[in-house]
Order: C-alpha cells, then structure tokens, then sequence
C-alpha cells in the first residue's frame, strides 16, 4: 500500500481555473477497464490520469496529474492503479486500484497497512458488499485525507478511493488564491461521487 503521495495543492491555479469551465460537469462518460471486468460512469470535467508510461491524453485539461507525483501513481509494488480520474486544477481525484499484496479476502477486507485508518463499517454498491476506511495523514504545510472501498472479487482486492490532498501554505504562492469555498468542495466531492456510485463489476 502506498503510504503518503504528494498530489497537488487544493487551491485554483487562477490561469487554469476557465479550463474547467469548458466542460459540461452534468454530461457522463462511461470508463470500461481494459480486461471487462468493471466499469463507470463519470463527468465529463473529470480527466484521466495516464498510467505508467501511457502518453498524457492532448485533448484533456491541463490539471492534478500533470508533472508531479500523484495518488494516481504506485510508488511500490503492493498497490497497482487501473484507473484513475482527477478534477480539474484541484487535489482531489476517484481511483481504482487492485491491491497486490492483499492474497486473502481477509486480508483484503483488513484495509491498508501502514496508514492511520478509522473503519466505517460496510457500503453496497450494485450488489456488491466493499468495507470502507477513512484514511488520513499530515506532513508540514498539507495533508492527505479520503475513503477506501474494498471488497475481494475474483481472486484480487479492489480498492475505490476518492482522496484529496490540502495545503496550509497556498499564500506563499502567488500564482495561488485562497483555499476552495464549501460549496466548491461539495460540488468537487458530489463529480467524484458518482463513479463510485455507478461503479459495478462486469464479470
């Protein structure tokens, strides 16, 4: 499991902030994982995140995961990300993610290791049972705080997580302004809601 990721600040680059006014946040898109086993639907403002060496995609906003770490990115060899979506110019993304290290249903459903977690019991999405972690962590100037679904199909454990990171410093950036209202971050955390909602297995 990776442990702590820098993604990007949570606050509005003011050049990039129109970008994300371009796209229609009401319009979804259906993501299919390349091997059929899951899919979803997201907003279109939603951009994906390139894996691994996979070319960045020119026709998506500038945004999270572009030239810097990110929680997209597997920083070791216990957690490999099949699919992850950011909104634009903000720390905040939904990811999915197969959890390698994890072999057994138990130790799938036991959450991650080496990370401060508090459980929150379980969620049914589309029939299927995930148990569900708030996960946290701090470093000087920011921190990283989220929820993980975990459920153990077909042999692997799969991790949803919707994770955003925060910054106490964005006033030493000038190119930066002040950190996103309430209503910017329920409007934030509603766009990464429903991938997780609609999320379900095709096999």
């Amino acid at each position: 499991m990776k442990i702590i990721v820098a993604l990007c600040l949570l606050a509005f680059p003011v050049l990039l902030f129109p970008a994300a006014k371009q796209s229609d946040a009401n319009v979804l898109k259906t993501y299919v994982s390349p091997d059929g086993v899951f899919r979803f639907s997201y907003s279109q403002i939603l951009f994906r995140c390139p894996q691994g060496n996979e070319p960045e995609d020119q026709s998506e906003p500038p945004g999270t995961c572009e030239s810097q770490m990110s929680i997209c990115d597997d920083d070791d060899d216990s957690t490999l990300t099949l699919a992850c979506f950011g909104y634009p110019e903000m720390g905040a993304t939904f990811a999915v993610a197969e959890v390698k290290e994890a072999k057994t249903e138990d130790a799938c459903l036991a959450g991650p290791v080496g990370w401060p977690m508090v459980m929150h019991g379980t969620r049914i999405i589309h029939g299927v049972r995930f148990k569900v972690f708030e996960v946290s962590s701090a470093w000087t100037g920011g921190g990283l705080s989220g929820k993980l679904y975990r459920t153990f199909h077909l042999s692997k454990c799969y991790e949803l997580g919707i994770r955003s990171v925060r910054s106490s410093n964005s006033q030493d950036d000038p190119d930066e302004v002040s950190r996103p209202t309430n209503k910017d971050a329920v409007e934030v955390r509603t766009r990464l809601e429903q991938p997780l909602k609609s999320f379900r297995f095709l096999k």
